[in-house]
């Protein structure tokens, strides 16, 4: 696949949480060595989807379960309920190769409760040198988030308002 295709494939809108307002919105991080990666989020929209989102090899990946989704999910996972499962996935530990597992809570740093989602949108950019892959989410009250991928060329970073956040 010529890259032109790869970008043309996931360029564009996320629609399903446009017009929403978050209810929730946490993020897992994973630090190594001092470097700090974000790795994956759940946020719940007022309209009772849980969304589920990361970047990865500048691909984006988006899941969006209405309750009767969420909890197959869950379940699937041997949980009782997708707030269970969350919690599950978001245990905060280090692991083995002395890498910490943490959350930040979007929701509660940036005062985005209630707010609604202006726009959910992936674009592929080129700056300096390397190509990246950029997930930008517009909230009300002029809060950006960029979730940029860089393919491992280096870690994937979230920036929210112009500061990365780690």
């Amino acid at each position: 696949m010529e890259l032109e295709d790869f970008i043309a494939s996931f360029s564009g809108k996320i629609e399903e949480p446009i017009g929403r307002k978050i209810v929730y919105f946490k993020y897992l991080f994973h630090e190594v060595n001092g470097v700090s990666e974000p790795v994956f989020a759940w946020m719940k929209t007022d309209d009772g989807i849980w969304h589920r989102f990361f970047m990865d090899v500048w691909i984006p990946y988006w899941e969006a379960l209405n309750p009767e989704q969420a909890l197959k999910y869950a379940k699937d996972a041997h949980e009782d309920s997708i707030e269970a499962h969350i919690k599950e996935e978001f245990k905060e530990y280090i692991d083995d190769e002395g890498g910490q597992w943490k959350v930040v809570d979007i929701l509660e740093l940036y005062n985005v409760h209630n707010k609604e989602i202006l726009n959910v949108e992936v674009t592929y950019k080129k700056e300096n040198d390397p190509t990246f892959a950029q997930l930008k989410l517009l909230i009300e009250e002029d809060v950006e988030i960029l979730i940029n991928d860089f393919c491992d060329i280096t870690e994937t970073e979230l920036i929210i308002n112009n500061n990365k956040i780690t």
